[in-house]
């Protein structure tokens, strides 16, 4: 779980995701790849530890379109990570 959002905010540059300057005051509209990135990960348990990088490639790989319309369940139908670890990976 990580609930640090510079951490976040690494995680999405490393993916190639437009981040603002400031993560704690910009406009929500110019980055809604970010917007939906921190969203989803802040504080979500992580079955393995790559699961935030996996995550935000995958967010990153939307159109500008498509992060307006995206749902949850849309991500997880395209292999979004989330919940706590199995035995099988820790």
């Amino acid at each position: 779980m990580i609930t640090d959002s510079k951490q976040l905010a690494d995680i999405a540059k490393e993916a190639g995701i437009k981040v603002p300057e400031d993560i704690n005051d910009f406009d929500l509209h110019d980055h809604l790849h970010f917007v939906i990135f921190m969203t989803t990960q802040r504080g979500e348990a992580m079955p393995y530890p790559t699961a935030a990088l996996e995550n935000a490639k995958l967010i990153g790989s939307l159109d500008d379109e498509t992060i307006k319309i995206v749902s949850i369940e849309d991500l997880i139908d395209l292999g979004f990570k989330f919940g706590a670890p199995t035995i099988a990976t820790i």
